[in-house]
């Protein structure tokens, strides 16, 4: 059985992913479903590591399943072919329970930093060239517990990333796998 991507599991996951990124200060979170001119993605994310310099960004596209469609059955989470091909911002999949409000996560467009210090990002979903949507098989095992320990260390290697970035341009997106 699929993810049930109901209004109302889409907005209960998206405030959840709301409540849990604003409970840390240096994070301001928009959501860009209501006012940002429309990416694709449900949040944009903007962070000061340590408080200072110049806000780093990344999205977020929040999913709501129910107990009862997906522990058991994995999950089925259909995206967007131009939301992959069109974000130059790491993106990151929230999924929540909505029956529990526990989350997970897997980047959908990955921040990496390579060994000569190039920035790059990788996209290791790869979109459908014949249709506007591939549906990804993304099971719980795919997907990594969302938390404070996460948390932390995603926007660290969102800040590295965007470190290197900024000694280097940004070479073109780059598929992984």
């Amino acid at each position: 059985m699929g993810a049930d991507h109901s209004w109302a599991n889409a907005m209960q996951a998206e405030a959840l992913a709301t409540l849990f990124l604003t409970k840390h200060r240096e994070i301001e979170v928009v959501s860009a479903s209501r006012y940002v001119q429309r990416q694709g993605y449900d949040i944009l994310v903007r962070f000061r590591k340590e408080g200072k310099g110049e806000a780093t960004e990344f999205a977020v596209e929040a999913k709501g399943v129910r107990r009862t469609t997906g522990r058991a059955n994995g999950l089925r989470i259909r995206i967007n072919q131009d939301l992959l091909a069109n974000v130059d911002l790491p993106l990151l999949l929230f999924v929540f329970d909505v029956d529990d409000e526990t989350g997970s996560y897997r980047w959908l467009i990955e921040p990496v930093v390579m060994e000569d210090g190039q920035a790059v990002l990788l996209t290791p979903v790869e979109p459908s060239p014949t249709n506007g949507h591939r549906p990804a098989q993304i099971s719980w095992t795919d997907l990594s517990p969302l938390d404070d320990g996460a948390l932390k260390t995603i926007l660290d290697r969102i800040a590295t990333w965007s470190r290197a970035r900024d000694r280097s341009p940004v070479p073109p997106r780059q598929r992984s796998g």
